[in-house]
């Protein structure tokens, strides 16, 4: 006979919640304002400050686009030719860039 250790079955099954989280989830999902909804009416008030209005849009940025690293992915090969363009030249090709929008 074996004493102790995990036995099957046992415990909360995996991604349960707790009776106080289930209320909190019901509780702001019948209020209607998430969090994220919150900080976008603060982002988009025009009557705050410009800094707290990109505080707040810092804030809901990860919870609206994903972050760069999980959208790109790279081959790996480097494009090892180097162009120099001297000042003349680069405000040559911005401003033909330019015409052609």
């Amino acid at each position: 006979m074996t004493h102790g250790g995990k036995r099957k079955g046992a415990g909360r099954p995996v991604g349960a919640k707790n009776k106080l989280t289930e209320e909190i989830v019901k509780a702001v999902k019948e209020s209607g304002d998430t969090p994220l909804e919150f900080i976008l009416s603060i982002y988009r008030d025009e009557e705050r400050s410009i800094d707290i209005r990109i505080d707040a849009a810092k804030a809901a940025l990860p919870y609206v686009h994903g972050k760069m690293s999980t959208q790109l992915e790279h081959s790996g090969e480097v494009d090892s030719k180097v162009v120099h363009l001297s000042a003349e030249e680069a405000t040559a090709i911005s401003e033909a860039l330019e015409d052609e929008y």
